[in-house]
């Protein structure tokens, strides 16, 4: 292709083939860090409930109905404990998926061709 009058030429390009492997790289850093943040956040919640007094009342309500799954303190350990396990899960099941779709997805380029990009060149001055 050649450069038009303003020195940005268009190229087009297909992208037939993702590697599995570098998705799952990037999937599991970006998920870490995503856990990260969520137990940030949960911890912050959980203050602000705390704070609220909600599972004082969440407890005494266990007690005076006399329900054991609601008779065990709340603490932000807990919180945070199952807020880990869960995010772990998360980390380790959407990344593992991603990597999947790398693959289905070079399974289907393989068919039909890949994705068309067009890029914008600009003369270097």
């Amino acid at each position: 292709m050649r450069p038009s009058a303003t020195g940005v030429r268009r190229v087009k390009r297909t992208l037939k083939h993702i590697d599995p492997i570098s998705v799952l790289k990037v999937s599991l850093v970006f998920y870490t860090f995503f856990l990260l943040v969520w137990l940030v956040i949960m911890a912050v919640v959980y203050t602000v409930l705390n704070g609220m007094g909600l599972f004082d009342q969440l407890e005494s309500l266990g007690t005076d109905l006399v329900l054991p799954a609601l008779q065990n303190e709340i603490t932000l350990g807990t919180v945070e404990k199952w807020t880990l396990l869960v995010g772990i899960f998360c980390v380790i099941g959407g990344s593992i998926l991603n990597a999947f779709l790398a693959f289905l997805y070079n399974i289907i380029s393989d068919v039909v061709g890949g994705i068309e990009v067009s890029f914008n060149e600009r003369a270097e001055p």
